[in-house]
């Protein structure tokens, strides 16, 4: 496990597109409502990520919603998770032309005692990855700097992941909606129901 931080003011965006169009159509990307967060201002895109970031900040408050029936409610409603976080990160940024995908796995706390075992439904976590011009990744953490002090936001894993993330796989990160018990084509990890959350996870990734 290692931590990642990366100074922003050496970063330049790709604009290259890395959502699938069945993920496009997950997150709506055709609904106008989210036009109004399109910036028009002449900013690096660094900057626009910060801004977008903190204003998905603004609106959220960390906490399950097993009301909302699309992304667009999540943030009517002013709370979610990670994955929805994610998601909303997702949309913003795409609005934008900036590249980015989604990262999914685990945040270990900090407390892990180690008989209580990695593999916990728990400790599930999605994050964002972006991407500098050569397409190198660059990860950003979806929900934990969603802290404030002195009226800003911590920017703690703002282009950093720190150690507790272990990265399984890039795919769905929107647990809130996915109400299939099983599929063959699915990542075990997709596989939580609405509203208890819970996991089948194959032998192989144990």
């Amino acid at each position: 496990l290692r931590s990642v931080k990366i100074l922003p003011k050496q970063v330049k965006l790709s604009k290259q597109n890395f959502l699938s169009e069945t993920e496009k159509n997950d997150l709506d990307l055709s609904d106008p409502f989210y036009n109004e967060y399109i910036l028009k201002e002449n900013i690096p895109d660094i900057e626009k990520v910060l801004f977008l970031r903190n204003k998905i900040f603004e609106k959220l408050e960390y906490r399950k919603n097993i009301h909302a029936k699309s992304f667009r409610e999540v943030l009517e409603d002013g709370y979610g998770t990670c994955g929805d976080y994610t998601a909303l990160l997702l949309i913003f940024l795409s609005k934008n032309n900036i590249a980015c995908r989604s990262a999914s796995g685990y945040k270990i706390p900090r407390f892990y005692n180690a008989t209580s075992g990695i593999i916990s439904i728990y400790f599930n976590h999605a994050w964002i990855e972006l991407f500098d011009e050569n397409l190198n990744s660059l990860p950003m953490e979806s929900s934990s700097d969603d802290k404030e002090f002195n009226d800003i936001f911590s920017e703690g894993q703002f282009l950093g992941i720190d150690w507790t993330h272990i990265k399984l796989y890039n795919g769905k990160i929107f647990p809130n909606f996915i109400q299939i018990p099983s599929h063959s084509e699915l990542h075990p990890f997709d596989l939580f129901k609405k509203a208890s959350v819970y996991a089948i996870i194959k032998r192989e990734v144990l």
